[in-house]
């Protein structure tokens, strides 16, 4: 007589050997989630220190032009500064593909996508706001804030609207590591603001 169907036995082990499978396939994506978000935490950090470092050049080279303006507030800061852009094919340096020259750079913070975005624009695009695209500087931030502190100040005040710049900027960056909050500080004196 011919058998049809399975063993209670052979459904056992056929069960046994797809529930094995399926705790070490688990087991291995719930490592692989756990080890994508430490990395992504690092990958926060290490972009709010290149934020930073960056941020600490511009401002070192920042200054007060008649054309160009200065705009401050809790989540942006727009400053004229030297930066490093594609030349004019009109200009004497039409043989450099890219040099420093002098421009304006905006840093604001885009709630929406959680991130702090930088944009330049040379002298002739700035005097004619025309910004180039913006470009992602730390991924993964919660919270920018700008502090504005004049000369003849010990505390924050709100940005001095006009041709001024402040003394200085505390500039605080907030984001979420493995379910804490981490922030970081950092105090810039502009020499053109003292």
């Amino acid at each position: 007589m011919k058998r049809q169907g399975f063993s209670l036995l052979e459904m056992l082990l056929v069960t046994a050997l797809v529930a094995s499978i399926s705790l070490a396939v688990f087991l291995c994506l719930s490592n692989g989630l756990k080890l994508w978000k430490k990395m992504q935490a690092v990958r926060t950090a290490e972009a709010v220190t290149v934020f930073f470092d960056r941020l600490a050049v511009e401002t070192a080279n920042a200054f007060l032009f008649s054309t160009l303006s200065v705009e401050g507030e809790i989540s942006a800061l727009t400053f004229p500064t030297i930066i490093y852009a594609k030349t004019d094919a009109k200009s004497s340096r039409v043989d450099e593909v890219a040099g420093e020259q002098i421009g304006v750079v905006r840093y604001f913070y885009d709630e929406v996508s959680g991130q702090i975005v930088r944009q330049q624009a040379d002298y002739g695009r700035a005097v004619h706001g025309n910004w180039q695209t913006p470009v992602q500087v730390a991924p993964g931030v919660s919270s920018l804030r700008f502090l504005y502190y004049y000369p003849g100040s010990s505390e924050a005040l709100p940005f001095k609207e006009g041709q001024i710049l402040p003394a200085g900027i505390m500039v605080e960056v907030e984001w979420v590591e493995q379910k804490q909050n981490r922030k970081i500080a950092r105090y810039f004196v502009l020499p053109a603001g003292v």
